[in-house]
């Protein structure tokens, strides 16, 4: 399109500029160079690529695309408020649909409140539609496959077995058409254009619960202050727990605690991550996208000095949280979720710890008290206040005796 409207393109950035892969970089520190000498009618990247270092540029750009990877809430806001172009186009297409079968547009100023920016409609006479499991039609609001039709590729080279299972009949074309499936979590708006939710295979199970990561993503990406985030299945020494890596917001500070407590409220326990991590950025592949093998490990107290225990209740807490949860020692800084703490194991030390200090504390309590710390200082409040409503009752009881005796 640039080229028929008499614009000039660059086809590849690496031969033009030698260690394109500093292009953010080297954009951001010249930009008032290139706005002087340059007028970029077009720029074109994934979103991750552009916030590795070209935010705050202020190019004087006249349209923005975006394709490769899903364009986040928070990164649409970020280009609309920083490069303010007239025009940002959302191309969506995995190459065996032949690029881009659906384009979703947002005008100046536009913001959405989906986690993502919608993918927009079917281009031309491509088809999309939203399926259920049992290739029925799924109604708008309603998550679902998406299955895609029209200008498809003819298949895998020399893969008949991955040809088969990706380019399926179509039963809604009586000409004998193929739909390819796209495994892509979305589903129709009201306005009528798709949103991206998720990967259907990013599906894991965690203490027998199927979880879909790109839900939980997406409540991620809602939370205030949050940019980027991930979330992955790790195993621990209690078994698969969820994790979730995010980055922030320019000037914005993210508490692992405030982000449970969010998710806590729009998500049900098992799909809220036992530990929240932190990065300036997430890692990326060298075509821009976030690279998931590049996270680092997660640990639950990385860069924290270990504080042991102090009094009898913390010590005698910290070791049914050992116990518990399978750790070879708690901190008194150390927190229950981050050290791979959910719902099932709450239960089993809500018992454990009933049994030693006589007390039942609600299970909402830990979420409230996570840290070893203030969940001793909980317990300690809760034994005081019995024996004490005990020593009332004792004393009512003697004063009753008394009064008989009288």
């Amino acid at each position: 399109l640039g080229v028929c409207n008499g614009c000039q393109m660059m086809s590849n950035l690496h031969e033009l500029i030698p260690g394109a892969s500093a292009w953010p970089h080297f954009v951001r520190n010249r930009s008032e160079q290139f706005e002087a000498r340059f007028v970029m009618l077009e720029v074109q990247q994934s979103p991750s690529l552009f916030f590795d270092g070209m935010a705050g540029s202020r190019l004087p750009i006249r349209s923005y695309t975006v394709g490769g990877e899903a364009m986040s809430r928070a990164n649409l806001d970020l280009v609309q408020s920083m490069l303010k172009p007239p025009r940002i186009i959302n191309g969506y297409g995995p190459t065996e649909t032949v690029i881009t079968p659906t384009v979703g547009i947002a005008l100046a100023g536009e913001r959405f409140a989906a986690p993502y920016m919608p993918i927009g409609k079917p281009v031309g006479d491509r088809q999309a539609r939203v399926l259920d499991a049992d290739l029925n039609l799924c109604p708008p609001g309603v998550p679902g496959e998406l299955y895609l039709s029209g200008g498809l590729a003819r298949g895998y080279l020399g893969r008949p077995g991955a040809s088969a299972e990706r380019f399926v009949a179509d039963p809604f074309d009586a000409t004998g058409g193929r739909m390819y499936r796209t495994g892509d979590l979305v589903r129709w708006n009201e306005e009528g254009q798709l949103e991206y939710l998720g990967r259907i295979d990013h599906q894991v199970k965690v203490r027998g619960f199927r979880i879909e990561l790109g839900e939980v993503e997406s409540q991620l990406r809602l939370q205030a202050g949050v940019r980027e985030a991930v979330a992955v299945a790790a195993e621990g020494a209690g078994g698969a727990r969820l994790v979730a890596y995010v980055s922030p917001l320019p000037a914005h500070a993210l508490d692992p605690r405030a982000l449970r407590e969010g998710l806590a409220r729009v998500l049900p326990d098992h799909m809220v991550p036992g530990l929240f991590i932190v990065l300036d950025a997430l890692p990326l592949n060298p075509n821009g996208k976030v690279d998931r093998k590049a996270l680092p490990a997660p640990q639950a107290d990385a860069g924290r000095p270990h504080e042991p225990p102090r009094g009898e209740t913390e010590t005698a807490l910290a070791a049914l949280w050992a116990e518990t949860l399978a750790v070879e020692r708690v901190g008194r800084d150390d927190n229950f979720f981050e050290l791979g703490g959910h719902s099932l194991a709450l239960m089993k030390l809500q018992m454990k710890v009933q049994r030693r200090f006589g007390v039942q504390l609600p299970l909402r309590a830990y979420f409230e008290s996570p840290t070893l710390a203030d969940a001793a200082a909980r317990v300690q409040r809760e034994s005081e206040a019995l024996a004490a409503a005990q020593g009332a009752d004792l004393d009512r009881m003697a004063a009753l005796l008394d009064t008989w005796e009288n």
